[in-house]
């Protein structure tokens, strides 16, 4: 059987049910304690601080401000419009005495109406109303393996997914006590697979695997309690573990993320197969994805794809999930003449690494803009791989397809409240849709 990376989180064992928020309709919420509006004006030198100090001088808050060019003209005299945000919802008599005194400027005004988006978690709490409905496993995907015919094993699988069951993402981690079999299949594959990823993993990575058994106790003697490995993710990056029970919605995964949160499995794939496993487990989370989530830039990256998953509509979602596929799942980077792997699915697969450092996978420039396929290959290995230069580099990229995606609104993260948000006014409807599951 392939050594592959398990590809349930985005299809095949598990299938979309119905919707799998917790939340309810009365957990939708509205932005609406600020105005937006366009401005198009004649632009010429001054015209900006002129538009400001009118603003200021009536008291306004901005609390965003872009500009575009809508009519170059030879004499550099053009047309611009201006996106400005203002704080406070009932500041419209002041807005309209602002405008007044440069009327000689602006040429015409409006207000945006608030923008109807899926329902997202505006606060970090509010991912303890996601997972309410897992996905449904459809056990034809991988019925001849083990790990769903043993029964033994299966309750033992579902017995440690329990533990995590009512967990609410700002309480300790539940440990798990891991029997003999379970230590000796982790202790097997910490043997193996370490070696071939000090070959062909990133700088970033081995170092932070390094780290992470030196702060953190982590061997191959014993499967490493996901408590510890949190703590000390949030110490460097701000980025925390929540333990889950299950296979979330593609949605739920992704919105989990512009919180700095990863949603982990804590069971271990069959002892029978230590080198294959059909579906995600704590082999793939702590030695796949929790060594780059100590690095910032890649941790911000991480966060970047969360937060342009908030209120994304069914397209934008899906190349979410792509772009998610070729940089945190199968990413790859250039250090010096060489491109090393720094994606947990080649970090925690035999296969797929092995295959990574062979003269079979073609290499390629991330460039999501003009490229990104958005069919994953699901029995077969990664036929192509996406590099940065840098995770700068990459993090610069990821910006700038912010903008590509053209989203209805912004989102930002409040890092003293734990809170999200927005730059207009927006108002959120429960999501019914299906999609690949994470």
């Amino acid at each position: 059987m392939l050594g592959l990376l398990s590809k349930s989180r985005f299809q095949g064992l598990w299938s979309s049910s119905k919707r799998s928020f917790a939340a309810s309709d009365q957990n939708q919420f509205k932005v609406s304690d600020r105005i937006c509006m366009e401005l198009t004006a004649v632009h010429r030198t001054g015209s900006l601080r002129k538009i400001l100090d009118q603003f200021k001088k009536h008291k306004l808050n901005l609390t965003s401000i872009e500009s575009s060019i809508l009519d170059k003209k030879p004499n550099d005299s053009h047309l611009v419009k201006f996106s400005i945000g203002v704080q406070g919802e009932k500041d419209r008599i002041n807005i309209e005495d602002a405008i007044k005194g440069i009327d000689d400027i602006i040429l015409s005004y409006k207000y945006l109406t608030p923008a109807r988006v899926p329902w997202f978690p505006k606060k970090i709490t509010d991912l303890d109303l996601q997972g309410g409905e897992l996905q449904v496993r459809d056990e034809e995907a991988a019925r001849d393996h083990p790990q769903l015919k043993d029964a033994e094993y299966r309750a033992r699988r579902d017995y440690i997914a329990s533990v995590s069951k009512g967990y609410k993402v700002l309480d300790p981690i539940p440990d798990v006590e891991y029997n003999e079999n379970e230590n000796k299949t982790w202790e097997y594959v910490y043997e193996n697979l370490r070696p071939l990823q000090d070959q062909a993993m990133a700088s970033q990575f081995i170092h932070n695997v390094h780290r992470m058994e030196r702060e953190c106790g982590m061997n191959k003697k014993k499967i490493p309690q996901l408590r510890p490995i949190s703590e000390y993710l949030q110490a460097e990056t701000g980025f925390r573990l929540r333990p889950v029970s299950g296979i979330l919605s593609q949605r739920e995964f992704l919105n989990s993320l512009a919180h700095r949160v990863f949603c982990s499995t804590q069971y271990i794939r069959h002892h029978s197969t230590p080198e294959y496993t059909p579906e995600p487990d704590i082999v793939h989370e702590i030695l796949g994805h929790a060594p780059m989530f100590a690095d910032k830039d890649f941790a911000d990256m991480s966060q970047l794809i969360g937060l342009y998953s908030l209120g994304a509509n069914a397209d934008q979602l899906t190349r979410l999930g792509a772009l998610y596929w070729y940089t945190v799942e199968f990413g790859a980077c250039k250090e010096g003449n060489q491109i090393k792997g720094y994606g947990a699915g080649v970090a925690s697969s035999f296969g797929e690494i092995r295959h990574f450092m062979s003269d079979k996978p073609k290499f390629e420039p991330l460039d999501p803009m003009n490229r990104l396929p958005l069919d994953f290959p699901v029995q077969t290995y990664q036929p192509i791989f996406f590099y940065g230069k840098s995770f700068k580099h990459m993090k610069e990229i990821l910006l700038e397809y912010g903008e590509y995606l053209k989203k209805p609104f912004k989102a930002y993260y409040d890092y003293e409240k734990s809170e999200v948000e927005v730059d207009r006014p927006i108002e959120t409807y429960m999501s019914a849709e299906g999609g690949l599951n994470f």
